[in-house]
């Protein structure tokens, strides 16, 4: 996987996400449609989920899956 400036991040928050198979499978599927766009797991302590959904926006990620514990406790954070 090549990243540059015109990358597209995608990703998924949860905890813990070390497990999750996502990232391996969505860039694969990326590469293999030649989509320039990355998929990374990022594992959020409890408490900052607020946070790391601001660092989403800031960061302009163009999609992100919400695993456990926080699936309910985004929805509020959403637009």
């Amino acid at each position: 996987m090549s990243i540059n400036a015109g990358t597209k991040i995608t990703g998924l928050i949860g905890y813990p996400v070390e497990h999750s198979l996502s990232p391996d499978m969505h860039n694969a599927a990326f590469d293999h449609l030649g989509l320039n766009y990355c998929y990374i797991a990022m594992p959020v302590n409890p408490g900052g989920l607020p946070d790391a959904v601001k660092g989403i926006r800031a960061l302009n990620f163009h999609g992100c899956n919400v695993t456990v514990p926080y699936k309910q406790d985004v929805i509020p954070l959403l637009d």
